[in-house]
């Protein structure tokens, strides 16, 4: 009889192992690597503003859009508690293109007219987004689909800055021999939002699906320099991009 009791308590103890073994408690970390989709249909921007020696000139008709990009992405998921976890993404930097309508006129209305739409794209970047959020994770740890929410920041900012070469080399014009033509994309804080669902595959295997909201604002400027430093033009845009990012990935728990 002692002996069919112990056999019994082993058999339990093990159910409770296997059962762990599949949930995602306190302490456990999910790696996961998959394929980015960046939405950018609310993109655009505030009209070209041109600032010179004859002063601030706004050309009105014009816009900018970024248009849609895909990328490799990693997330790591650290679980707190069976419902509570911290996550950081990271992803390849995507080259985001804008595209721009409208004519800008640096310098007022009787001056050279440039048409946008003859410079496509008018300039490209790379993006680094990290983000970092707090998710909570609904049904129980044990439960194969378990759809979450997350709030969080990030942090963006742009490398490898390119402008058409066209249009660039209308810019230089501006900047006269030996100057140069400058530009550059600001960086910015924006809050994150996710909500997504995990899918437990095998013991240590899940699959990933989430979409994101980035709000997110920066100013998009381009500098005609001469050669003693002095800036001839200036011309800025200010840029609402609001991508919405989905993910597809698969994991494992380590």
């Amino acid at each position: 009889m002692r002996c069919r009791v112990q056999v019994l308590l082993l058999v339990l103890v093990g159910m409770g192992f296997c059962r762990a073994a599949l949930a995602q408690n306190a302490g456990d970390t999910i790696v996961s690597v998959g394929g980015a989709w960046i939405d950018f249909a609310y993109s655009s921007s505030s009209n070209f503003q041109s600032a010179s020696a004859i002063g601030d000139v706004v050309s009105p008709g014009t816009n900018a859009q970024i248009h849609n990009a895909v990328t490799g992405e990693f997330q790591f998921t650290h679980f707190l508690s069976g419902h509570a976890a911290v996550e950081l993404i990271m992803g390849w930097p995507p080259t985001l293109n804008m595209y721009a309508q409208g004519s800008v006129a640096p310098l007022g209305a009787g001056g050279p007219q440039l048409p946008l739409g003859n410079f496509q794209p008018l300039a490209s970047a790379s993006a680094w987004a990290p983000m970092v959020l707090f998710k909570y994770y609904f049904s129980g740890a044990q439960a194969r689909l378990r759809p979450f929410i997350g709030f969080g920041a990030n942090y963006t900012w742009y490398s490898n800055i390119g402008l058409n070469s066209a249009f660039e080399q209308v810019a230089q014009q501006f900047a006269g021999a030996g100057g140069s033509v400058q530009s550059s994309v600001s960086p910015s804080w924006n809050p994150v939002a996710e909500a997504g669902f995990s899918y437990r595959l095998a013991d240590r295997w899940f699959a990933t699906a989430t979409l994101l909201y980035m709000p997110t604002r920066t100013n998009v400027t381009i500098t005609s320099v001469e050669v003693n430093g002095v800036a001839t033009l200036t011309s800025k845009t200010r840029l609402v991009a609001n991508p919405i990012i989905a993910y597809l990935g698969v994991g494992y728990r380590f």
